[in-house]
């Protein structure tokens, strides 16, 4: 089951709420800059961004300015989809991992690296550099930390906001 992310378009001080549990994932999808842009014309995918979902309608998540609890009254500008933690336990354990984890980097070079690597399969290109985190990397390492390997095909390093799509029931998954 997916839970449904609204956003409250009455006037302009409207705010994005998340009808989510922490530990859910947030997938965000119609890229709004530049780098957004690239990741979902380099992944081919409407999808550039995932988080997770912490309390009081914020999300953990790495973003470019490095790991970071942001609210989603910040994002009431931007579409999104939430999809239910695999399990509770698995949410909660993912969500207390992210958190501990605020204040680390974000990973540019991985993020050319991943796309690189999407592009020309051949070459196998994989960065890591232990406390700096891609938005799908820094996702798929607190589930796995949670004891959860969301996408068993591919390293944590290596994820991408369009696996997510994974997640999504049929009807979503629109990439």
């Amino acid at each position: 089951m997916v839970r449904t992310a609204t956003r409250k378009n009455a006037d302009k001080s409207s705010q994005a709420r998340l009808t989510a549990s922490p530990g859910d994932i947030v997938l965000f999808y119609g890229p709004r800059n530049p780098l957004s842009a690239a990741i979902s014309l380099l992944t081919r995918s409407k999808f550039y961004h995932v988080a997770i979902v912490a309390e009081h309608n914020d999300v953990i998540e790495a973003a470019p300015k490095g790991v970071m609890r942001t609210s989603m009254d910040s994002k009431r500008n931007h579409k999104f989809v939430a999809i239910p933690a695999p399990s509770e336990s698995a949410g909660r354990a993912a969500l207390k991992w992210a958190e501990a984890q605020v204040g680390d980097g974000y990973d540019p070079a991985d993020l050319l690296a991943i796309v690189l690597d999407r592009m020309f399969r051949h070459l196998h290109i994989n960065l890591v550099h232990g406390d700096r985190y891609t938005c799908g990397e820094f996702v798929a390492t607190a589930f796995d930390k949670a004891g959860l390997r969301l996408f068993p095909d591919i390293d944590c390093e290596a994820v991408v906001p369009a696996d997510f799509a994974r997640l999504l029931p049929q009807r979503k998954h629109q990439t």
